[in-house]
């Protein structure tokens, strides 16, 4: 079937809407007056074509139509293979074992081929009405600089810095590398000695039970403190008996945070160097390869290229969907906005290290900001490769949208357990290389999604979550822990855990994983993707939740601004969970049958609900973020030989 469409008065773009209660496969196509209206075979097709069972749209603008009017052309083919297929020799979609030809000739040629299909050409908004919609979100994320600055206001008003200014409040000088405490200091005689670290008042050494153990531990030293630290080689001391410090029965954040403050700034710093050196590498060829398949689909006219919602479609120079891409900018605003708010905190804790050094090293949880920096560059990062994912959303570039995801959840978790573990942290070459597994897997599992996998990453699973328990229970001295209870021969299995709290978490831990595992080993979840990050999430929320019981099992409690920030962070991702899963496009389904999910745009008449995922989970993840940062700050004042290790 023909038709004719000719644009009115000042209309810039319309959209062709087809829709078919009839699942039997078709292509729309657009074709300007001057190409030849042709239609049946795939190498005749000319302007711009899609696959359609129930659903489909094009975008058509006036700019790219001579004599402003256009055919519009309605094919039923001849079996639905091109629907339930993506066209081209390397298809991924196809059963295994089984060529194009082969999956043809399972359908047959019917002689009633009719399909009824409603066409409704709808007007779009024009360039001037793009103004409201891009100013929303710049306007509604621009709010939370806003509230951050009149809280900074309020709280200067109530400092006790007393005659600052506020802008010196506000933007903190950077402290000089030399300024710091941690050099080495000469004495009288002109010899060096190292400045002794995190005092500790009280120790108490036992291991274990008397009952569960025949491990000699060696002498601890008294404790050192500000009268007798000269001559005390803290360091050597620290290598000779952290096995007894370490797996004490009531560890304290004093005894996981006994080396040099500039040595372990160091090692958290490399956190978001690696994560602003690996973005770079990474977004480069990425922004190439995603310009490049929208110039492709800009020329060939093939709508099959990518992914879109065609119902809500709102196209901007090259960019075939601007608002898929634009709505991303809330991950970069707030990201941006975070990683400002964790320098000023750094710049100011610098500021009271180097004034009081004994006072900032013997309160409080250690202030070692790197991970929290790299997390703001994650979040940002997120809202740059979510944006070129979106300029042509396909199976070939999925991960772009997925690889910050997974970083940013396990960012997170690590985060909280850097607060109380800073001695026993893993480095930060170590943690990107299990960033690179994840990533890995995430890959592999997409291209090969089928019970053989799910088999090797069920053990693969399994067998990560038990070292990684061994360690945490154990606080990386799994090999003394193993000698003195597993090689004993006093040693009983079934006795009480030595460490009950970290007993329970590990074995809920275990369980969870272990749950979803085999759940994705029975029903055999079609996007594994999607599946691994859940994994990721609960691992998280189960984390803060055991942090925040934990808290307040040992007395702490938890201040009005991250009890707020939790609590607006669960509401938001709920709400923006309910967004996520509407479905409207599914890149594992062939380009037709994606089109199914098709939905109109549901917020000021340019943004879907995928849009508002995507402001929703930046600000639920700022939410997050801010809740990390801030949860320990009840503790600024409390002796580190009083906060238990959990």
């Amino acid at each position: 079937m023909f038709f004719v469409y000719t644009f009115q008065g000042d209309q810039e773009r319309v959209l062709v809407k087809a829709v078919s209660n009839s699942s039997i496969c078709a292509k729309i196509l657009i074709q300007t007056s001057k190409c030849p209206i042709v239609g049946t075979s795939r190498s005749d097709y000319n302007g711009v074509y899609a696959s359609m069972t129930t659903k489909a749209g094009i975008t058509v603008e006036r700019r790219r139509i001579p004599q402003d009017k256009f055919y519009i052309v309605v094919v039923v083919k001849d079996t639905d293979v091109e629907c339930l297929f993506q066209s081209g020799t390397i298809n991924p979609f196809l059963p295994p074992n089984k060529e194009k030809h082969e999956v043809e000739g399972l359908y047959d040629l019917h002689n009633d081929r009719s399909k009824n299909v409603v066409l409704t050409v709808i007007e779009l908004p024009q360039i001037d009405d793009y103004i409201m919609p891009v100013l929303g979100p710049v306007i509604f994320f621009g709010s939370f600089y806003v509230i951050a600055f009149i809280s900074l206001v309020i709280s200067w008003c109530f400092a006790e810095d007393g005659g600052k200014s506020f802008y010196a409040y506000l933007f903190p000088s950077k402290v000089k590398k030399d300024a710091t405490v941690d050099d080495d200091t000469t004495d009288g005689d002109g010899e060096k000695e190292q400045l002794l670290r995190s005092p500790i008042h009280s120790r108490h050494s036992s291991y274990g039970t008397a009952e569960a153990t025949s491990y000699q531990a060696p002498e601890v030293p008294a404790s050192p403190v500000a009268d007798d630290m000269d001559g005390y080689d803290w360091l050597e001391d620290i290598d000779k008996n952290k096995d007894v410090y370490r797996l004490k029965l009531n560890l304290t954040v004093a005894d996981l945070s006994r080396k040099p403050y500039k040595k372990l700034n160091k090692k958290f710093n490399v956190y978001y160097w690696n994560i602003l050196t690996v973005a770079v590498f990474y977004a480069l060829p990425v922004v190439q390869l995603v310009l490049t398949y929208q110039r492709v689909v800009n020329a060939s006219g093939d709508q099959d290229i990518c992914y879109y919602n065609n119902f809500c479609q709102r196209p901007y120079h090259l960019l075939s969907a601007f608002n898929n891409v634009y709505s991303n900018i809330g991950y970069m605003m707030l990201g941006l906005l975070f990683i400002f708010l964790v320098m000023r905190r750094d710049r100011l804790a610098r500021q009271r290290l180097v004034k009081n050094p004994e006072n900032e090293e013997k309160y409080g949880i250690p202030r070692h900001y790197g991970i929290l920096y790299a997390m703001g560059y994650a979040l940002f990062m997120e809202g740059v490769m979510s944006a070129c994912y979106h300029v042509c959303p396909n199976y070939s570039n999925f991960q772009f949208d997925t690889a910050f995801m997974y970083i940013i959840g396990i960012l997170g978790c690590l985060r909280l357990y850097q607060t109380r573990h800073h001695d026993v942290f893993l480095s930060a070459h170590f943690a990107y290389a299990g960033f690179a597994a994840v990533i890995f897997t995430s890959v592999i599992g997409v291209i090969f999604r089928s019970r053989e996998f799910w088999v090797i990453f069920l053990i693969g699973h399994f067998v990560s979550c038990f070292y990684l328990s061994c360690q945490i229970y154990y606080m990386g001295r799994v090999k003394t822990a193993f000698r003195v209870n597993w090689l004993s021969s006093r040693h009983n299995i079934c006795t009480r855990p030595v460490y009950p709290m970290r007993f329970v978490l590990l074995i809920v831990f275990n369980i969870v994983n272990w749950t979803l595992s085999i759940n994705g080993i029975v029903y055999i979840p079609k996007d594994f993707a999607t599946y691994l990050l859940g994994i990721i999430i609960c691992n998280g929320l189960l984390y803060v939740t055991f942090y925040g019981i934990m808290k307040l099992w040992n007395g702490e409690k938890i201040k009005a601004l991250p009890f707020i920030c939790m609590v607006a962070s669960l509401i938001t991702w709920g709400i923006s969970i309910s967004f996520f899963i509407q479905g409207l496009t599914d890149w594992q389904l062939s380009p037709a049958q994606s089109r199914q999910g098709n939905k109109d745009c549901r917020l000021l008449g340019f943004y879907d609900d995928h849009d508002l995922w995507h402001f929703l989970s930046a600000t639920a993840m700022f939410f997050s973020f801010m809740g990390v940062l801030t949860v320990d700050d009840d503790l600024d004042t409390v002796e580190r030989t009083n906060i238990n290790v959990f």
